[in-house]
């Protein structure tokens, strides 16, 4: 247990990822009733054993990548829990292979009719694990890794989404692959954010030492403002008013602020601020996206109650 702690607070840490996925799911799930224009409250006896499901694939993602990085790691990132001997890959294995049981066990238990989506996405998540039988030539081409890595975030999206509208028997509204574009574009930001590191504090896979730090910051700036405009689409499809679009720019300019003070003093604190401000701008925006119209009403309550 000590072993699994150690980990998950360096690799995988669980309170923040339980917010943020909760978040994310409930979003999707939001997102679809909001586009249907119905207002149901959320029956947790679907949310929960979707959240399972979620949060337990992304933990799985985790897992896999310790398998597929071990010799890259072992060599460049003996740092790791894994290589400094606090957890073995064996651990991970069982851990693995009881989290993808409990998977099924939802699934046969809760969510039947979402089979389908599951099996895209574990399909997917095997691709992911052999690096689509072309390691070497993806390894190459640093953002197309990026961009086939990605793509998995939308497929679990697209489950989260379907915990609205498969389970009421409906099709899927109109304009729900916007969110799936938000998520895709969203996944780039995290992965770009949590990849630019202080000179002192360098990895050898990261952005900023493959491109530079410049570059790498460009990058993950334009690739925010990529997921703000598809944001922006998503709200107006959504039929948000102009407060919504204004809420998510001001994450944008303070993400805009913190990379100028990066490029002028580049240092580990600086890194750190990237890195969370990625993840303040993920939980902003898939409260914003998916529960805007929700967050207004129970805004209204509170204020009515003071």
């Amino acid at each position: 247990m000590k072993a699994l702690y150690v980990y998950q607070k360096e690799r995988f840490p669980i309170v923040l990822n339980t917010l943020l996925i909760g978040v994310f799911t409930g979003s999707a799930m939001l997102f679809s009733q909001n586009l249907r224009e119905v207002a149901e409250p959320i029956s947790w006896g679907v949310f929960l054993p979707g959240l399972a499901v979620t949060f337990t694939t992304f933990f799985l993602l985790r897992i896999l990548d310790e398998f597929k990085d071990y010799e890259i790691d072992k060599t460049y990132r003996p740092h790791l829990p894994v290589h400094r001997g606090v957890i073995s890959l064996s651990t991970l294995r069982v851990l693995g292979i009881s989290l993808w049981f409990l998977q099924l066990f939802f699934l046969f238990r809760y969510l039947p009719s979402l089979w389908p989506m599951y099996l895209l996405i574990i399909g997917y998540m095997a691709l992911m694990s052999v690096e689509f039988f072309v390691p070497k030539w993806l390894e190459s081409k640093p953002l197309l890794y990026v961009f086939s890595h990605m793509i998995i975030v939308p497929l679990v999206d697209l489950f989260a989404s379907s915990l609205d509208w498969s389970q009421s028997q409906v099709q899927a509204p109109k304009g729900l692959y916007i969110l799936l574009v938000v998520s895709f574009l969203n996944g780039c930001v995290l992965e770009f954010g949590r990849k630019i590191k202080a000179p002192e504090n360098e990895e050898f896979n990261s952005y900023s030492r493959r491109y530079g730090i410049p570059k790498s910051i460009r990058i993950w700036l334009i690739s925010m403002g990529f997921t703000l405009g598809a944001a922006w689409i998503a709200c107006s499809w959504a039929g948000y008013p102009l407060l919504a679009h204004l809420l998510l720019s001001l994450i944008v300019i303070l993400a805009l602020f913190i990379g100028i003070q990066f490029l002028k003093n580049p240092g580990i604190k600086g890194s750190q601020w990237i890195e969370g401000v990625s993840a303040l701008w993920t939980l902003v925006l898939y409260l914003i996206v998916g529960c805007y119209p929700q967050l207004v009403h129970l805004s209204k309550n509170l204020i009515s109650h003071l």
